[in-house]
This record gives C-alpha cells, structure tokens and sequence, in this order.
C-alpha cells in the first residue's frame, strides 16, 4: 500500500471495521466490585482495579454520566439531565485518577461521600470508568516494519475499557417492581425459545437483583430453565424490555406454566412474579 491510501475513504472504512472485530491484541483489566452503593451511613468505599494482562499498563480513572435504555444499553450523557435523574460525581471524592500497574499488580481506588447540606433527597448515580492509556510508541518491532518510507504499516490494539456504577442513596427511599407482558417465543428450527417480559419500577430508587424461569407442570413438579443474574433498572427508568434464552425446547413441559421471578440478591423472597400458560 502507498501512503496516498491514507487519505482515501477506503483506509477509513478498513481501519474502522478492523477495529470493530477486535483485529489486534487484547489488553485487560479487572474491577471489583462490580458496583458501589453508598448511602448516608456508608459514606465510604473502595474499588480494586488488577491489570489482568501480559504488560505494563496505564489508566485514567473517572467518574462519567451514563444513561440506560430501555434494553439495558448505556450511553454516554451529553446533554442535560432528565427529570429525576441525578449523579454522583457531584458528590462522590476518590483517589488516585491515574496508575500505572504490572502485570497481575493491583491499586486499591478510594471513594468518599461528601454530602453539601441541604442535599435533595433521592439516588445519584454516575459511572466509575477505568480506562487505558495508549503508550507514547505505537511502531510495529524493528523486523516488521516496512522497508518502503512510502508504505504504511497497521498496528491495531483492542483495549478493554471498563465501567461500574456507583450509587449513592440519600434519604428515605423505596422502590415497587411489577413483571409485565410475559411472552413465550418458540425458537425457529433448532434454535430454543425465548421468554420476553418488561421490568416496570417504580419508586425513588433502582432495583438489582437476579431473574430466574420456572417451568412449571401440570402435576405441580417445577424446573428453572433460564436465568440471568445482576439486572439492574435505574432510576429514573420506569421500564426495562427483557429476554431470556431458555436452555432447550425439551426443558418446556407440554402443558403447565412458565413463571418469571426477579429476586433482589441475599433476598428470602421474589420482589416480583408473573406467570402464563403453557402452550
């Protein structure tokens, strides 16, 4: 390739699909917990970040704005707020913002609480974000580099940023979750079938917790066949459209029921249930 295909509208296409495939070296880093929650008595925190690559690696650590949708997506806040939404990055203190970590090595990330007085009640989220820095020399080794200036080498890295949610709950605050619109789809050939339902919340705070599907027969026997763990509706979403693989189309009993549980985690009991029949 001559350097003049740096300037075509195909050198962009390429790049931009190339790194959509993840074409390059993977780069990782671990963060737990997986979220924060704060409140007006655990006004304290601390998150473990672990370089779980091969290298010495850099990040930037920050607090962003992020938003869900409906299907459980997040995105990136840059215009105003939406009624009833509120972050904690106004109110949330943490330190270091940038490390550098050996392979295996870890950093311990410090939150603290800073409430101003006169705090409006209600739950503020924002997102702790670790992020790679690139190093300063992106060249490809000495034996694989072009022999021609007029050629262009790619060298392409896939770094793997990441994001937990950091909630800080002030007041007193309660939440209602209802599971609607319970939906069985058959699978198409040999594909299994899918159970579509839609989380509706409602309250001054989120709900998280784990979703379990129960068959149910007509003798009464009950199996789960589907689950998904740590599924979240944030404030101030009301909805979240869902869908669970079932395992296979043999684990539906002929007749019966299908019942959809959402349980918040360590609970007794299900904070929701819905059910329909089967077939």
């Amino acid at each position: 390739m001559r350097s003049t295909f740096l300037s075509t509208p195909h050198f962009w296409v390429l790049l931009i699909c190339l790194c959509a495939s993840g074409v390059g070296e993977s780069q990782a880093v671990t963060i737990f917990p997986t979220r924060v929650v704060m409140t007006d008595k655990e006004k304290t925190a601390q998150v473990e970040i672990i370089n779980s690559g091969t290298e010495t690696e850099s990040y930037s650590i920050q607090l962003e704005r992020k938003r869900m949708t409906e299907t459980g997506e997040f995105q990136a806040i840059t215009g105003d707020a939406l009624p009833g939404e509120l972050f904690a990055d106004q109110i949330v203190r943490y330190s270091p913002r940038r490390v550098t970590l050996a392979p295996g090595a870890g950093q311990t990330v410090r939150l603290m609480l800073k409430m101003p007085s006169g705090l409006t009640e209600g739950e503020y989220r924002s997102h702790l974000s670790v992020n790679h820095i690139p190093a300063a020399s992106t060249l490809l080794p000495p034996d694989k580099q072009q022999k021609d200036p007029k050629d262009i080498s790619i060298k392409l890295t896939a770094y793997a940023n990441v994001a937990i949610p950091v909630i800080v709950r002030h007041g007193n605050l309660n939440a209602q979750l209802e599971i609607k619109d319970v939906v069985l789809r058959p699978g198409k050939g040999k594909e299994p079938p899918v159970v579509e339902f839609t989380l509706h919340r409602t309250g001054s705070m989120s709900v998280y917790g784990d979703i379990a599907v129960t068959a149910v027969s007509v003798n009464g026997k009950a199996e789960q066949i589907a689950a998904v763990n740590g599924v979240a509706v944030y404030v101030p979403n009301p909805i979240r459209k869902s869908r669970i693989t079932i395992r296979t189309k043999d684990s539906l009993p002929a007749k019966g029921a299908l019942r959809v549980t959402f349980s918040g985690q360590g609970a007794s009991k299900p904070m929701a249930e819905a059910s329909i029949s089967i077939p």
